[in-house]
């Protein structure tokens, strides 16, 4: 159980820095661009990243709402930007677990009708 949460917290700072990537890109691109539509290239590279993490990286996030992506055209291809989920966690500084993310999940969802019968 002690390696599976050290894994977590190495993973968990792995995606920081590809959030953190994309925020710095996004802040330039609104300083340097005058038509900036919130769309960025990938992220390739990250010093801290090892280039075979980054696909499995990008869809981790993508999965959790962290990143969004959209098809462009043939000229531009994907291009991405921070998702809400992913704008929390760098304020946080961290991301949402998986078992509080499935708390989360139970907690929103309406109770099934076994549920509600047992409880009547």
């Amino acid at each position: 159980m002690q390696q599976d949460s050290e894994s977590y917290a190495g993973l968990e700072e792995q995606c920081l820095a590809l959030l953190t990537a994309y925020s710095v890109r996004d802040a330039a691109a609104r300083t340097d661009a005058e038509e900036y539509d919130g769309w960025l290239d990938r992220v390739g590279e990250i010093d801290s990243i090892e280039s075979s993490q980054m696909s499995a990286l990008h869809g981790l996030l993508i999965a959790q709402g962290c990143l969004k992506f959209e098809f462009r055209g043939r000229n531009r291809g994907l291009q991405y930007q921070l998702g809400s989920a992913g704008k929390q966690a760098l304020s946080r500084g961290q991301l949402d677990s998986p078992e509080s993310a499935e708390r989360s999940d139970a907690a929103e969802s309406p109770e099934s009708p076994e549920s509600q019968k047992l409880s009547a």
